[in-house]
């Protein structure tokens, strides 16, 4: 009797020992104010945001994205994501999210990135959300009319506005001036060259290369003349301006 009296005492002893030293249940909710600033890189330049923030974007920028969520509690918050266009379509789905988040859109539109973080079992709420609009500047190209209207003064005179094509009457060693622009496609300027002639002969007068705005030129000689003015848009030859001079 005696002998199970103190196995019961030590069980019961035991029992509150490790009642006294077991560790406590771990807890983890989500918490209202989970979600921490980000860090938001695009193309090596760095910002702070917060959820809620807009970012516009170039094709092919990349961003990346670091950031974390708090959860109450001693656990690790961990996280699912979706990316989705305008029209709610899904481009890309995170089961298992993780941060830094880096992505390039190719195509211009309009996305968003909704990231839910998971305390223990519980999807929080309400989820965070970036908001994205990705321009695609059009690649450097030839435009169709490219040319501009040209201003021309002939002496110093009064500026008269011409087009490719006109002609002029000058006299002769009287200086003559052209400006004039081509716009090319896309997000370039346009650069030039060019080659004065002799209209009849066809015998080269002066090249050049490059050539720039605004020309100016005094003929020497009477005679019917040509300058033929050429722009290029990135390594894309574009059509050309022609201008015609009859010098007396």
């Amino acid at each position: 009797m005696k002998k199970l009296s103190f196995i019961l005492c030590f069980v019961m002893l035991t029992a509150l020992t490790w009642s006294q030293t077991a560790p406590p249940a771990t807890t983890c909710g989500c918490n209202p104010t989970g979600w921490q600033p980000a860090t938001a890189t695009i193309n090596n330049q760095t910002m702070t945001v917060n959820c809620g923030h807009q970012f516009s974007l170039k094709c092919n920028d990349k961003i990346t994205i670091k950031q974390f969520y708090k959860c109450t509690g001693t656990c690790t918050a961990k996280y699912k994501a979706v990316l989705k266009n305008s029209a709610g379509a899904v481009i890309a789905n995170y089961p298992s999210f993780t941060f830094p988040w880096s992505y390039q859109f190719t195509a211009a539109g309009n996305y968003s990135l909704e990231i839910t973080a998971i305390c223990g079992t519980i999807s929080c709420t309400p989820p965070c959300r970036y908001y994205f609009t990705v321009t695609c500047p059009t690649a450097c190209d030839c435009d169709n009319p490219g040319w501009k209207p040209f201003t021309a003064t002939i002496s110093g005179g009064t500026p008269q506005t011409v087009n490719c094509g006109h002609q002029f009457g000058v006299p002769k060693n009287k200086p003559i001036t052209i400006k004039g622009v081509y716009v090319c496609k896309g997000n370039c300027a346009a650069k030039y060259k060019a080659v004065l002639r002799n209209n009849v002969t066809g015998a080269v007068i002066q090249t050049y290369s490059p050539f720039t705005y605004p020309w100016t030129y005094t003929f020497a000689t009477a005679g019917n003349y040509k300058l033929e003015i050429t722009p290029y848009c990135g390594d894309k030859r574009c059509q050309p301006c022609v201008f015609y001079f009859t010098v007396n």
